[in-house]
């Protein structure tokens, strides 16, 4: 064979530059594929971008020489026809059929009158699966399809056009390779989600009710919420792209990886404001560091990096290290993107990569330290705080299992170990201290996914010992990005306990057992009785702590005499005591009648005052009601963790006003514009205004906003 033979033969290049370079799949997406769109970088193809059309270049310039002498008044088309052989005449017309085929359709030409450099493809619209589509077999269009529930692969068995569950122009991710992993998890939505299981605190339940309630409202309203545009295109400027399963995500990086972020790291002072960020939200709220030892390891770290005598900072604290800057570089882009400056777009996902990297390379599950479940609780709240899917939520619950035993593991949850006796007051307070914040985030995680508690109260026992009452004398100054002061304060906040580890002591208990009443499956009648006496045990102790019902949330600081901040730590247990009301009476407020409140009347009460509670909280954090720019727009980035609790609110109001639809009579009738019901209305549009600023950040967050928007429009056509 020759050489021009075995190069009209060879395969043809469909995949991009980049992904050929790096010897990988390329999904031959135009303009980009989908690995150069998640790397942020040009996509490139061979021939100039030209789609492929199945002849190579060599290949097609012989085959416009056969078709200039297959003309019918070429004189050398007879003879050429007589010399040609068996398989040279089999393949002859097909080609040249090809190559007429596209001489003989009219140019299609762009508006300013140029032809186009890529040939024109027909648009079909693509009624088969995924599977069956790359299979090229028939699909019967079934959710699933009968070939992938048949192979045991409905969950491959994913629609590109997904107009039949009320999204449009979703891009869908692939299950049955590497890239579901590491695909952006707000796209994917299909029908199995729905199939989990979750407890009756979940906040689906509400919208059965809600949906079986307008079937039986009177006029021309509509049951069916999965109607309306729910803009599903995620935003341009979204810092993090979040793989379903991080932290354990396939990443087939080297050290090379790690050495080169390093490098890469913006400067210190850059980094020194993400830190100052992040010691203005989450770390006020969640006080996981021992802000005196991370400075001086920071201080270390910098001597490191300028080359001096310093070892080289170990793995377990880079991806500390990288999960801080991470989530300080998320609230700084956040306030960039309202202040329309400059940013750092790339650089969450990629400080998240590197967190995620050296972890594993550390034995956490084997031997894990303080710093391993610091960061392990970062990652739990960049999950949380990251754009709103169903899929990442769910995702996080088995993620706080697996830190609560990790975290018992070393003797988190007791004090009864030998070598308790050789630690510090200072260390002992700092096992506690994160103790506390390990089980907060596994009581909240549990009622944001409807799924059981997975603690015994001798787990959280030693919380309760020598508990100081609850005071706001302990906490450090409003903010730290001022002057991008991070470092500890002279009292030190660390000498004393913190309002969530002292509201906890005396909390824990109680909280485990309205946790229980909430998740239980008992249908025992005495059992209503018995979340009457939690719900106002819990009130009182509300009550006494400060922490709700008499709200310290707005606090004046004497460094700012003429502002107000938000109390982040405040709000934060503020909003966890009303959502454990409103799953503790879930049960008593959702019911097959529309007298399910009316039968109960102080579950419907709690519940409903408890939900507004969480609507004015959404309000007063997105908002700031006085703040400072600057504060507003953290405070407003740190409202992205509460997601789940604003929009369990804003369906228990709505629940609550289409009973009203119903119920004629009674207390929850609705009434006049001044009434209860209009204020839960006003409420309801205030909600509805603050969704529809993230509606195109996720499928999830665009279905939420338009699930409130339908039900005002309905309420408000029924008044």
């Amino acid at each position: 064979m020759t050489e021009d033979g075995a190069s009209s033969r060879s395969r043809p290049i469909r995949s991009c530059q980049r992904c050929r370079n790096f010897k990988v799949r390329c999904s031959r997406a135009r303009p980009r594929c989908k690995r150069c769109i998640v790397a942020d970088v040009d996509c490139v193809y061979a021939f100039g971008g030209t789609p492929f059309t199945g002849i190579s270049p060599r290949s097609e310039s012989s085959v416009e020489l056969v078709v200039s002498e297959a003309q019918p008044g070429n004189p050398r088309h007879s003879a050429k026809k007589r010399r040609l052989g068996d398989n040279d005449r089999a393949q002859v017309p097909f080609q040249a059929t090809f190559m007429l085929q596209q001489r003989s359709r009219p140019e299609r030409k762009s508006p300013d009158g140029m032809r186009p450099n890529s040939v024109a493809k027909r648009e079909r619209a693509i009624l088969s699966c995924l599977r069956c589509r790359k299979l090229k077999v028939r699909c019967d269009r079934g959710v699933p399809c009968t070939r992938c529930a048949n192979n045991h692969r409905k969950l491959e068995c994913v629609y590109s056009d997904l107009s039949i569950s009320g999204f449009s122009n979703t891009h869908p991710v692939h299950l049955n390779n590497s890239n579901a992993l590491g695909g952006v998890a707000t796209y994917f939505v299909d029908n199995y989600w729905d199939q989990r299981f979750h407890n009756g605190t979940h906040w689906k339940n509400l919208l059965h009710e809600i949906e079986e309630l307008l079937h039986r409202t009177p006029g021309e309203h509509t049951g069916d919420l999965s109607n309306g545009d729910p803009h599903p295109h995620s935003s341009a400027g979204a810092p993090v792209v979040l793989s379903i399963n991080y932290p354990f995500s396939d990443h087939d990086n080297s050290h090379q990886s790690i050495t080169l972020l390093l490098n890469n790291l913006p400067p210190r002072s850059t980094l020194e404001a993400f830190i100052a960020h992040y010691m203005d939200t989450i770390e006020k709220t969640y006080h996981l560091l021992d802000t005196d030892a991370f400075e001086t390891e920071v201080r270390d770290f910098w001597s490191w990096k300028r080359g001096s005598a310093k070892p080289r900072p170990d793995d377990g604290w880079l991806a500390q290290y990288f999960m801080i800057i991470s989530l300080g570089c998320q609230a700084h882009e956040f306030i960039a993107q309202a202040t329309k400056s400059n940013g750092y777009s790339d650089l969450p996902n990629r400080l998240l990569t590197g967190a995620e990297m050296c972890l594993r390379r550390t034995p956490f599950l084997f031997q894990p330290t303080l710093t391993n479940i610091r960061t392990l609780c970062l990652m739990v709240i960049s999950k949380q705080v990251y754009t709103m899917s169903c899929h990442q939520s769910d995702t996080c619950w088995p993620l706080t299992g697996m830190i609560i035993r990790l975290a018992m593991g070393i003797g988190l949850h007791t004090d009864r170990l030998p070598i308790v006796e050789l630690w510090s007051c200072h260390e002992r307070r700092m096992r506690r201290r994160l103790w506390a914040s390990v089980v907060f985030l596994e009581m909240r995680q549990s009622l944001i996914c409807g799924m059981p508690l997975l603690l015994r109260p001798c787990d959280v026992a030693c919380l309760s010992k020598g508990t100081p009452s609850p005071s706001f004398n302990n906490t450090t100054p409003s903010s730290a990005i001022e002057n991008h002061s991070w470092t500890s304060s002279p009292v030190s906040a660390d000498s004393e306990p913190t309002l969530l580890e002292s509201t906890f002591g005396t909390a824990v208990p109680l909280l485990i057992q309205a946790i229980d009443l909430a998740t239980g499956d008992t249908d025992d009648p005495a059992t209503y009785t018995q979340v009457v006496q939690v719900d106002e045990a819990l009130r009182n102790l509300i009550r006494s702590s400060g922490v709700g019902l008499r709200p310290p949330v707005f606090r004046t600081d004497t460094d700012w005499p003429s502002s107000t901040s938000i109390d982040l730590e405040a709000c934060t247990l503020d909003i966890f005591f009303r959502q454990t009301l409103l799953a503790l009476h879930s049960r008593f407020v959702l019911g097959s009648t529309t007298c399910a409140a009316a039968a109960h009347p102080d579950s419907g009460l709690s519940s409903l005052e408890s939900a507004l509670a969480v609507l004015s909280l959404q309000r007063s954090l997105c908002d700031g009601d006085g703040c400072e720019p600057a504060q507003n727009s953290s405070t407003a980035w740190f409202a992205g963790l509460f997601r789940y609790e604003f929009f369990t609110a804003a369906m228990t109001v709505c629940c609550q006003l289409v009973r009203g639809l119903v119920v004629e009579e009674g207390p929850m009738a609705v009434r006049r514009e001044d009434g209860p019901a209009g204020i839960m209305l006003e409420a309801l549009k205030s909600c509805r205004d603050i969704w529809s600023r993230e509606r195109s950040a996720s499928v999830c967050n665009g279905k939420a906003h338009a699930l409130v928007d339908k039900l005002v429009e309905v309420l408000q056509g029924s008044r």
